[in-house]
């Protein structure tokens, strides 16, 4: 019963099994790499989040330094202020 139905669908199909059974483990191993390359550690989604960690970095270096100009302005202002109570 088996046998028949293979060689029902190679006749449809127009392979033989091995060559179904080549394509189908193809197809398999094809998903389980584009899955990895999708969900893994290694991912595209990981690369999107450090992209995005990396611009959010990079605008928090940005006001930390205008923050740190504003503190050092301050800073030498005092300093001088001190330089002319002590002539």
């Amino acid at each position: 019963m088996l046998y028949i139905s293979i060689k029902k669908l190679e006749y449809k199909v127009g392979l033989s099994l091995k060559s179904i059974l080549l394509v189908f483990s193809m197809l398999i191993v094809f998903g389980v790499y584009i899955g990895d390359l999708f969900f893994a550690k290694n991912s595209i989604y990981t690369l999107i989040e450090l992209r995005d960690k990396k611009h959010s970095l990079l605008s928090e270096i940005q006001k930390l330094k205008n923050e740190n100009q504003v503190f050092q302005k301050s800073y030498f202002e005092l300093k001088q202020l001190e330089a002319k109570d002590n002539i």
